[in-house]
């Protein structure tokens, strides 16, 4: 499987297209949510320079740490989908006792939870950072937060594939609804009716 982090995009897609178990849809999720986080650090860093105020440039650079920093877990949470996942199948195949294989599926359910938490904090800092934002970095900083809403929504998806009790699936489902409106509110004035 190898580390994300250190995988070329290239082959991180070839993996992702065999006919394996695992990298998959979470894996993928955790992918494109640092894609996401990376986009809203360049808008960040793109708003310096004697234009900005010394208030719009401090918090663009405490953005861009913060999502540098997201883009890194999001990626660790890539990882730690494929392989809970593959945990998960491992001891199916095994046949292991049914006790062990459901430790092991609420551990990998754990994974697109934690990864939506963080995809929405994520998703707030971003979207408030849109007042001070460069304004040709806009449509970036838009593009970023629809690779955030739907990174939330392969993890969601994730998420109620491994039938999760319904405290976690309504909390899935609220994470994933505020990621979509946080998107949807940064949709670029011409595609408004």
């Amino acid at each position: 499987m190898g580390d994300f982090g250190q995988q070329s995009l290239t082959d991180f897609q070839r993996a992702l297209a065999q006919k394996t178990s695992a990298p998959g849809g979470g894996a993928a999720a955790g992918v494109v949510a640092a894609l996401g986080c990376a986009l809203a650090a360049m808008s960040a860093r793109y708003t310096s320079g004697k234009k900005y105020s010394e208030e719009a440039q401090k918090t663009a650079e405490l953005l861009a740490l913060q999502v540098d920093q997201a883009a890194v877990a999001c990626l660790d949470f890539g990882e730690r989908d494929a392989l809970a996942y593959a945990q998960v199948q491992e001891l199916r195949k095994a046949k292991a006792p049914q006790n062990d294989i459901k430790q092991a599926e609420m551990a990998a359910r754990h994974v697109p939870l934690s990864l939506l938490k963080t995809l929405e904090n994520q998703a707030k800092s971003v979207a408030a950072f849109k007042t001070l934002c460069n304004p040709w970095l806009l449509s970036d900083l838009r593009a970023a937060l629809h690779l955030l809403a739907g990174a939330g929504a392969a993890a969601w998806e994730m998420l109620v594939a491994g039938d999760p009790p319904v405290r976690e699936r309504n909390e899935g489902y609220e994470l994933c609804e505020s990621l979509n409106l946080l998107a949807l509110n940064e949709r670029s004035p011409k595609d408004k009716p």
